[in-house]
């Protein structure tokens, strides 16, 4: 049963590579795939010579803090804005801090949506707790507003898809 709804699932991740009219938010347990099946479509698109990127959130967030000083993060910033097809990794697993989520994060899913960009993204998280992850920043104020400005974009942007399995990493 497991099996044919993962089969089920990598049948709409096909559907959506042949469409390209919308992402995806693909999200479920650690280790089911969900990244590698991101990593895969980012491949192909970019051997088709699309303009692709694909960043881990949680790293890219360290990153940019690293490079607040000079200012070098609006660069990468730009680049996310502009690609043809944007792979979002692991997006809730990242500390919030309400000026990355509302200057960065935000900033590069509104300017996407309003540009018609492609863009995915994967989670551990499904989009209700995510948004509860968005909602708290790490001075543990309650931001729910900032939370919902996000969580619009994402959906916009993306349309759910649960990939189901097991720990795909454990042998």
């Amino acid at each position: 049963k497991e099996n044919n709804k993962y089969l089920k699932s990598i049948g709409e991740v096909l559907d959506c590579l042949d469409d390209r009219t919308y992402g995806l938010f693909l999200y479920g347990n650690m280790g089911s795939g969900k990244t590698f099946i991101a990593a895969c479509a980012a491949n192909k698109l970019a051997k088709e010579n699309m303009k692709v990127a694909f960043v881990n959130l949680p790293l890219f967030s360290q990153r940019i803090k690293g490079l607040i000083e000079n200012s070098e993060y609006q660069t990468l910033v730009d680049q996310l804005v502009n690609v043809e097809f944007l792979v979002v990794d692991d997006i809730g697993a990242e500390s919030v801090t309400s000026w990355f989520r509302d200057e960065i994060l935000f900033t590069i899913l509104n300017e996407r949506m309003e540009n018609k960009r492609w863009t995915w993204f994967t989670s551990n998280e499904d989009l209700n707790s995510l948004k509860h992850h968005f909602e708290i920043n790490n001075k543990n104020v309650q931001e729910k507003i900032k939370a919902e400005r996000i969580m619009q974009r994402i959906q916009v942007l993306s349309k759910s898809l649960e990939i189901v399995g097991n720990n795909r990493r454990k042998i």
